[in-house]
């Protein structure tokens, strides 16, 4: 079969990874696919995949190209990755909904947080979006629900399909990290824990609103202080971030954004991971592989005299009441009411540690279990081996295409 994939999300990569994932495996059994990308993920796909390219504000002639991969690759699927982002692709491309009819085929989208699960609000840097009640996930055909994220054991209804986002690397191969930790022993001490940390581009960049800056500052601030003080005893490594590294911090280390093959060399290395994006592909790829992680979120909307006077203790700097704080499990976004159902229930939620922000002393203590006791570390092993049993029977993403397209 003939499978498009279309990719308009040019500020974060997630998007790009899951439909990678799923056309890799698709494009193993024989299959043949193209993607529709914009012009920031061109490095992304190149040697791996055919792919044309969208033209930023040019609706016609994103149209012409549309109507090009019709008659010159005649798709049997076209599969949107994912219709949320594809909603807002008229503001970057001018394209619409309207603008798929022109394929003569099904049309399927991946649905990344699965839309249908009965929810309260979209809450977004602490305001409700509307954006659930201009939505509609059926105006984009059948579902496609990447798990561990979407829960694996749900029942399937009508029109929806999961399937494993990754086949569980080896990450955690003991003699590789061994080997890793020696060829990069002049610059990381072989006797200490790593601790990796990753910055996604898009986490800086967020709407300009002066009571969201001031917590966006606090939360920064705070999380950097969290990683100084880890730095006292292990190793942190910080990729992707912009601040240089510290004389009083030696072992706070940042490094430029890398090749993918380069940070997968880190994470082998790394005996924990820590992020603040419950959504990550990135950290989903690390758990499943068996390296302990860690999501820093908050839950909190407002901070009594007492947190407010410990938090000044820790950081050293007089922090004073906050007008505006927000919940989030994806920093700085928020989304805690929008996730709340993708995570309740959730076994991933029982291999991601997930930890509060303004508790600091309680996240230390589960940093310091997940790196040093070794019954937290078999309970880990055995909650990742029985989520990996569930995810390899979701159906394989070839079985998932003939479905769609003999309905």
């Amino acid at each position: 079969m003939n499978v498009v994939f279309v990719v308009t999300s040019f500020w974060a990569y997630g998007e790009l990874l899951i439909a990678k994932a799923f056309a890799d495996r698709i494009k193993e059994d024989g299959n043949n696919v193209l993607f529709i990308i914009p012009p920031s993920h061109e490095k992304s796909l190149s040697n791996l995949f055919n792919y044309v390219m969208l033209i930023p504000n040019s609706r016609n002639i994103n149209k012409i190209i549309f109507q090009t991969v019709q008659e010159e690759f005649a798709p049997d699927l076209v599969i949107l990755s994912d219709f949320l982002n594809y909603f807002f692709a008229d503001r970057h491309y001018g394209i619409t909904t309207e603008d798929l009819d022109v394929f003569k085929c099904k049309i399927a989208t991946f649905d990344n947080f699965d839309w249908n699960l009965k929810r309260t609000s979209m809450d977004t840097y602490g305001y409700i979006s509307d954006i659930p009640k201009k939505v509609s996930v059926e105006s984009y055909g059948d579902r496609i629900i990447a798990c561990p994220l979407g829960t694996p054991t749900l029942a399937k209804k009508e029109g929806e399909h999961r399937f494993s986002l990754f086949s569980m690397p080896d990450y955690a191969n003991q003699k590789q990290k061994l080997k890793l930790r020696k060829e990069y022993a002049d610059k990381y001490s072989i006797d200490k824990k790593i601790i990796l940390v990753s910055n996604a581009k898009w986490q800086e960049n967020y709407i300009q609103n002066e009571k969201i800056d001031k917590f966006i500052e606090l939360a920064n601030l705070i999380f950097h202080q969290i990683l100084m003080r880890l730095a006292e005893t292990e190793i942190v490594i910080s990729i992707g971030e912009k601040n240089g590294n510290s004389r009083r911090y030696p072992q706070y280390i940042t490094l430029d954004s890398m090749p993918s093959n380069e940070f997968d060399r880190y994470v082998q290395m790394s005996d924990l991971y820590i992020g603040r994006n419950i959504t990550s592909t990135s950290m989903i790829r690390i758990a499943l592989s068996g390296i302990p992680c860690v999501n820093i979120e908050n839950s909190r909307v407002s901070l009594c005299e007492e947190d407010l006077n410990k938090l000044s203790e820790f950081t050293g700097i007089d922090i004073k009441n906050i007008d505006k704080i927000y919940r989030f499990m994806m920093f700085p976004v928020g989304w805690y009411e929008f996730l709340k159902p993708l995570m309740d229930g959730n076994p991933y939620s029982e291999i991601v540690k997930r930890c509060e922000l303004f508790d600091v002393e309680s996240t230390f203590d589960v940093i310091q279990d997940l790196l040093y006791n070794e019954q937290t570390k078999v309970d880990l092993q055995n909650r990742i081996s029985n989520m990996n049993t569930m995810l390899e029977q979701l159906q394989a993403p070839s079985d998932i295409i003939k479905l769609i397209v003999q309905k």
